[in-house]
């Protein structure tokens, strides 16, 4: 997807850049390393670090995106499967202990009922609180819907 060809365009420009540095480092080392008194080798170095840690810094956000996305899909799992339970013919007015938490745990379900109605909703618990989608929310209309907006579902 999208995450998948960003993170191929900034392998292909990571690579670019620190063969780039390289060159710069190994053209200017001997000048710069007189003036700061480091061998060339050492200001090769700290030239690829800086250049290393500036690419984390810039990659970090997008990949913690990707992650809480994939927790997101443990919360519509958690959903789908406590909604089953409630198509059953005399279910409960309350979800078992079972389907209170979703399967990998990174979201808790409550259950809403009005008699025929109800509307499950799985807040999440941990890091996943982090993510910008939220509640998520099933009803037994089908609607789907996210206290955080956007694309979620």
């Amino acid at each position: 997807g999208v995450t998948s060809d960003r993170i191929s365009a900034t392998a292909g420009a990571t690579g670019a850049l620190l063969l780039a540095a390289c060159f710069l480092a190994q053209a200017e080392a001997r000048s710069v390393s007189r003036l700061l008194g480091l061998p060339a080798a050492g200001l090769a170095l700290w030239l690829a670090l800086a250049l290393i840690a500036t690419l984390t810094a810039w990659l970090w956000p997008s990949g913690q995106g990707a992650l809480q996305q994939a927790r997101r899909a443990d919360g519509h799992a958690a959903l789908l499967l406590a909604a089953q339970w409630l198509s059953q013919p005399d279910s409960p007015t309350t979800l078992p202990a079972p389907l209170q938490r979703s399967p990998q745990g990174h979201y808790r379900l409550e259950l809403q009922r009005q008699a025929p109605h109800w509307q499950l909703h799985a807040r999440p618990v941990g890091a996943q609180q982090a993510d910008r989608c939220g509640t998520l929310t099933l009803t037994d209309a089908g609607q789907r819907q996210a206290s955080g907006g956007g694309r979620c579902w």
